[in-house]
């Protein structure tokens, strides 16, 4: 015998009072059912002045009758917005935000008591009436509930057949709203709709009657939006993204304005593992975006608003207080469909790009969640599979979730890559300085320039000893650490943070900084590095031949090469050129060369993905040749794009154009080379050619591994 599921009164509380998050989450759901109406304005008010408390949405859309009021409106999980019922509005082509059927419980969260006056065209007004104490108390079933409804001979409200609805809650479940509950209200309602994209007139104000005060001051958007210092749209159809860049300082010496932009370029995508592919349903390896990672997506647009928090920055503005707290509260990464909001991305504490985590490496070049206003904005229609949960809060992680996020995130490396030049230059005009620090041109160099200026000032007897000790040591950990494989963070930091120390002692000294502020900072290097001191050990130097350095790098990588379908060619393995001995740890040198590989394998690739009209498989290439009468060197080319850093920043730590790249593989490189007493050193193909003869196709990107003759 079979039976039928039974519900209690009480399942309504948790679908109303306990799924919807807070109470101006509840008042944002009940304007989206305004929206749904065909609504062109809603008016929300929040009387807590009144005899009887109450808050009220009252809008002027196709309203409703008995029949759709019994129907739907009462019938909860109606499926009357989705599926084959998900049909556009008659008066604006809407499609409905709506689709679950539990949006109008929200009001439980608000208060026990609703009163409910909604006429539809050419219909009489009905009056709806409901008690929750009453209809939650004892162990009510769901068919034992009631709900008073009337037809009115004579309309209260929509006279002269005039259609809407309008719903008030009394009885609030909050006896006391602060200040600060409704301006934030207030702020939550202003982002419902989209400040870019046009929405049929939709237009939604709040009134608090008798604290009107509390709602003076509160920024206007286009205010806070002028205020930006990078702003960057885009729009992506077909697959292919185009987009405009604004870097718009405050006047400041040796600090101009630029604009740039591209049209149907391609998106890179950061890469992904193999697991991240199977989560994100995407079998395709392919470098940039392709059309089947927006099924179910769509076309996406998209504005950004960065701003930099520094305090010196903002006074430059102006404004700084009331930008700064509009800033506490209103930023984020918010996403609309058709012009109307999704909530909760963008609010205070959401980061669901992962913003501040990528910032952990790269806090300078990389945006916060608390540095942006930005809007993502979708078409109801194309993002079907893009399902919001039940509860309001975002997206199902679904598949088409998880490659709408990725495809975000790789606009947001785009951003920040374009943008990175524009913040060095900014941060030098705020330090006093016409133009970003030039990066030195090695350790060595930097400690050669220290030496001469303590020559030159005469405090070679206080201050040499330390320095010898910084370069002896120095070198030694940085010989361990490289041997040890550690390209990676603490490597990276350790060195970069004592060749950035040595440059600001010999600036110390040029501008007579005090001996003993001296002494301190050399002492602090001297302690940096002694920590490291019992990890020392000389690293094990052997004789190799280039042959043997290359053959094992080519066969580690060989897999790759297959797998991406990789030309390879190198005339020293196929024995076109002559061959070399050197002494280096072989070990070493082969993790540089596999370095150089990735690297190779990634922008050749990139750039064919990128240009598919024109026949450029891609294509790697290997040779050494004499250099000079001391030294032979490795050559590895590739047809990628060539170096989109300048040369001197592409050496640096952290520094890339590859997304979600560390920017670690040259720097990595550069010290296996200095390590060895070797040397490096990048080139465009087309310069190299000027020195040694290669293929015509190879015309994008050579690094140049020097060693010096055994």
């Amino acid at each position: 015998m079979k039976h039928s599921f039974q519900a209690r009164a009480h399942v309504l509380k948790l679908l109303g009072d306990e799924l919807i998050g807070d109470d101006r989450l509840a008042v944002f759901e009940l304007v989206k059912n305004a929206y749904d109406a065909d609504a062109t304005n809603v008016q929300v008010t929040v009387d807590l002045n009144a005899p009887e408390p109450y808050i009220s949405v009252e809008d002027d859309g196709t309203g409703m009758d008995r029949d759709t009021i019994v129907t739907k409106w009462l019938e909860i999980g109606t499926p009357s917005k989705r599926g084959a019922n998900k049909v556009v509005s008659k008066r604006f082509l809407r499609y409905p935000l709506g689709e679950k059927g539990v949006g109008r419980l929200a009001a439980h969260k608000l208060g026990t008591q609703q009163r409910l006056l909604s006429r539809a065209e050419n219909k009489r007004e009905c009056f709806v009436k409901i008690d929750w104490s009453e209809n939650l108390s004892g162990d009510k079933r769901i068919d034992e509930t009631s709900v008073d409804i009337r037809e009115l001979s004579q309309p209260l409200k929509y006279k002269e057949n005039r259609t809407g609805t309008c719903l008030k809650i009394t009885q609030l479940e909050r006896a006391e709203w602060t200040r600060r509950d409704i301006r934030s209200l207030k702020k939550l309602i202003s982002t419902l709709v989209s400040p870019f994209a046009a929405v049929d007139s939709f237009s939604v104000k709040l009134d608090v009657p008798g604290r009107e005060s509390w709602l003076n001051d509160i920024f206007d958007v286009d205010d806070i939006l002028d205020n930006a210092i990078w702003k960057f749209s885009f729009s992506i159809v077909n697959a292919k993204i185009s987009w405009k860049y604004e870097f718009s300082p405050p006047s400041m010496s040796g600090v101009e304005k630029r604009v740039a932009s591209k049209d149907d370029d391609s998106l890179r995508l950061i890469e992904l593992t193999a697991e991240d592919r199977k989560r994100l349903d995407r079998d395709d390896e392919s470098i940039s975006l392709i059309s089947s990672d927006l099924n179910g997506i769509g076309d996406i647009t998209g504005h950004f608003f960065v701003y930099y928090r520094r305090a010196d920055l903002m006074k430059k503005i102006g404004n700084t207080q009331q930008l700064k707290e509009y800033l506490d509260e209103q930023t984020g990464v918010r996403v609309y469909r058709d012009g109307i909001r999704v909530y909760n991305y963008g609010e205070a504490g959401d980061d669901w790009l992962g913003l501040n985590v990528r910032r952990i490496n790269r806090p300078a070049e990389r945006m916060a969640t608390n540095s942006v206003i930005a809007a993502i904005n979708l078409k109801l229609t194309d993002s079907d599979q893009l399902k919001e949960k039940t509860n309001r809060e975002g997206f199902d992680e679904n598949p088409a979730f998880l490659r709408f996020r990725h495809i975000i995130q790789s606009v947001v490396e785009l951003l920040d890559i374009t943008r990175q030049d524009d913040r060095r230059q900014l941060d030098a005009a705020l330090k006093g300085k016409g133009e970003a620090t030039p990066h030195p041109e090695s350790f060595e160099h930097a400690v050669d320039i220290v030496k001469k200026a303590i020559k030159d000032k005469g405090l070679e007897g206080d201050l040499k000893p330390h320095i010898d000790t910084i370069e002896r040591e120095y070198k030694q950990v940085r010989s361990v650490m490289v041997s040890s494989g550690l390209a990676g963070l603490n490597l990276a930091t350790i060195f970069h943070e004592v060749e950035r120390e040595i440059g600001a002692i010999n600036k110390g000294i040029e501008n007579n900084e005090s001996l003993d502020s001296l002494k301190k900072r050399t002492g602090h290097l001297v302690s940096l590095l002694d920590g490291f001191a019992p990890l020392l050990k000389r690293n094990s130097q052997k004789r190799a031949t280039a042959y043997s350095l290359v053959d094992r790098a080519f066969i580690l990588s060989k897999s790759r090469l297959a797998h991406h379908k990789i030309h390879f060619s190198s005339p020293l393995l196929s024995g076109e050129v002559d061959d070399f001995v050197t002494e280096c740890p072989p070990n070493l040198v082969i993790g540089a060369l596999r370095n150089l590989i990735d690297n190779a394998i990634y922008w050749a690739r990139a750039r064919a993905e990128e240009d598919p009209s024109v026949s450029r498989p891609p294509f790697i290439y290997i040779t050494a040749f004499a250099d000079s009468a001391e030294s032979h060197a490795i050559a590895v080319v590739d047809n990628g794009p060539g170096f989109e850093l300048p040369v001197d920043t592409a050496t640096q730590p952290f520094e890339t154009t590859k997304p979600g790249g560390m920017g670690l593989g040259l720097y990595f490189t550069n010290l296996v080379m200095e390590s060895i007493g070797g040397s490096f050193s990048v080139m465009s193909a087309e310069e190299l050619r000027d020195y040694i003869q290669i293929p015509t196709p190879l015309d994008g990107a050579a690094v140049i591994l020097k060693f010096k003759n055994k």
